[in-house]
């Protein structure tokens, strides 16, 4: 970790100390809006950390990863990462956007939203059907693809345009249709633009990714000290053997998937593009939460179920993270699509390349 790196997660540390706590996060769940955390990340610059790189598309990446983690560690409800893909998109396409949340589309690889010139405005097509914290949002940009090739779009959401409810963390989720909504602002995307369609999606899922990591290890932690705390037959329940396997399987499911993840980040700011690694990454941790929750809480039994203990904020996340932005499975068989599609001599190096 760099010293840079240091300085973001002792600022973000502070910012989430100082004003996330459980009320909080109780009060966004029915439907509030933190706008003091809100303010404070946006005025500490952290939710322009990926658009903040000056040496290529992905300079900020390993920045915003890092504020990413220890959101994810706090359980934070609000849009940060998808208000950070969505800064990273303006700047590069010079729209202009206020200090709120926006949201991103597509939200999915294998969605593909169409636009249409009609004079000088172009209308957009097509809907998604899970966006995170899309009712949080007046705003979204949109990547699209015209008769003419790729687009970047502004566009204003309304209550008429999507259907929200609530994921099994009680934050908000939405269908959206975008058929014939005219876009505020737009450019067009030549090939080799410092955004393409697909940057969308793959940034939000490997965000996302980050942010179940920090969750991961956070759990790992309280599991960790819960056992050592809680007494049983006259000793720590971590003395049993039992739970001393759990809780190895918990760290080593944890320190596997981070450790995927952070190769990942690191492989994509050296080589500059997309890589096979990522697309892997997304699909370990999302396809290992169930296990990292499962032994946790049987590790806290009924107190980790209640209200008042910080536990279920995190394992409620990691079930409604997993299916942000493409599932486990959904990454798994790009990977497997992609060794179909490799010549026989190209298999092997990319087996061990994952």
């Amino acid at each position: 970790m760099t010293d840079l790196s240091d300085m973001i997660e002792t600022t973000v540390e502070r910012i989430f100390t100082d004003h996330l706590d459980d009320s909080a996060r109780r009060k966004v769940e029915a439907g509030g809006w933190h706008e003091k955390l809100w303010q404070a990340l946006d005025e500490a610059g952290m939710l322009d950390a990926l658009a903040s790189g000056e040496d290529g598309r992905f300079s900020g990446l390993g920045d915003a990863c890092t504020v990413l983690r220890s959101a994810g560690g706090h359980a934070i409800p609000a849009p940060v990462a998808e208000t950070m893909v969505a800064r990273w998109i303006a700047g590069a396409c010079d729209f202009d956007l206020d200090g709120g949340a926006v949201a991103v589309l597509p939200t999915r690889p294998d969605t593909r939203l169409t636009a249409q010139r009609k004079g000088a405005t172009l209308v957009l097509g097509g809907s998604e059907q899970r966006v995170p914290w899309l009712s949080a949002t007046t705003s979204a940009v949109v990547l699209a693809q015209t008769d003419k090739g790729p687009v970047a779009a502004q566009v204003n959401i309304t209550e008429e345009m999507r259907k929200d409810r609530k994921s099994i963390a009680s934050e908000p989720l939405s269908s959206v249709c975008l058929d014939g909504v005219a876009a505020q602002q737009w450019v067009d995307l030549p090939k080799g633009d410092i955004v393409a369609c697909e940057d969308a999606p793959r940034m939000l899922a490997l965000l996302r990714s980050m942010m179940m990591v920090g969750a991961a290890e956070r759990i790992v932690s309280m599991s960790v000290a819960y056992s050592a705390d809680r007494q049983q037959f006259g000793r720590p329940i971590s003395k049993f053997q039992a739970v001393q396997q759990n809780l190895s399987v918990l760290a080593a499911e944890t320190a596997a998937s981070a450790a995927i993840t952070d190769a990942a980040v690191s492989e994509i700011m050296r080589r500059g593009e997309w890589t096979g690694l990522a697309d892997a990454a997304c699909a370990r941790i999302r396809l290992m939460s169930d296990e990292i929750a499962r032994i946790t809480h049987q590790v806290h039994g009924a107190i980790g179920f209640t209200q008042e203990y910080a536990l279920h904020d995190l394992t409620r996340r990691l079930f409604a993270w997993r299916d942000d932005y493409g599932s486990g499975n959904d990454w798994a068989q790009r990977l497997g699509t992609q060794a179909l599609n490799v010549e026989r001599h190209e298999l092997w190096p990319l087996v061990t390349s994952l």
